[in-house]
């Protein structure tokens, strides 16, 4: 398919290349020996205001309202990664391995505000939520958790802090997982992919 491009500017089979990085970032064992299986014969998601709690959680980011982020996850069995680092990567013009190191990433409550705070000064717009399925996680103690995920997301994001490294606009994508039982977000992913 070439010359067909996505909302990003990028080739299509480019960007197929990078969902399918992001979905294995989203599926690896982050938080020991869990397992996605997506569900199969669902005709409606478990949540149905799921796209309205993605917007929520991106607003409330600009705002820069951690506590607000705080609240929308739930409290155990949580991920919030920005990987690799936006900012890190503007300045070295880097997104491959040597930059995945530095990221900011979170399993607890408590580490939200670490990680916002990288992302300070940015103004994020969601693109695009990418398809949704309801799937189920299963943890190393036998544990279910049924999760409505949405991706690959696309989004950029703008600001002082892109200016000052000599870029205008940084392109993204990523991943978000929220619980069924709470709807509370369970797992956010977002990766930078390219930038302006």
């Amino acid at each position: 398919m070439p010359g067909v491009s996505t909302g990003m500017g990028l080739p299509l089979i480019v960007t197929m290349a990078l969902a399918g990085l992001l979905a294995a970032a989203c599926s690896a064992d982050s938080d020991g020996g869990r397992e996605s299986v997506t569900l199969e014969n669902t005709d409606a998601p478990c949540i149905p205001d799921g796209a309205a709690k993605v917007e929520a959680f991106y607003r409330a980011i600009n705002q820069n309202d951690s506590q607000a982020v705080r609240e929308m996850f739930i409290e155990s069995g949580l991920e919030f990664t920005v990987a690799p680092d936006i900012l890190v990567s503007a300045e070295t013009s880097v997104l491959a391995a040597d930059a995945a190191h530095k990221s900011a990433q979170t399993f607890t409550p408590d580490g939200i505000e670490e990680v916002m705070s990288q992302q300070r000064g940015l103004r994020f717009e969601l693109q695009a939520l990418g398809a949704w399925s309801n799937f189920e996680e299963v943890g190393p103690a036998s544990t279910e958790r049924l999760l409505l995920g949405f991706g690959p997301l696309s989004w950029r994001a703008t600001g002082q802090p892109l200016t000052e490294r000599g870029k205008r606009v940084v392109n993204g994508g990523g991943k978000i997982a929220i619980d069924c039982k709470t709807g509370l977000l369970q797992k956010v992913l977002l990766s930078p992919l390219t930038f302006e």
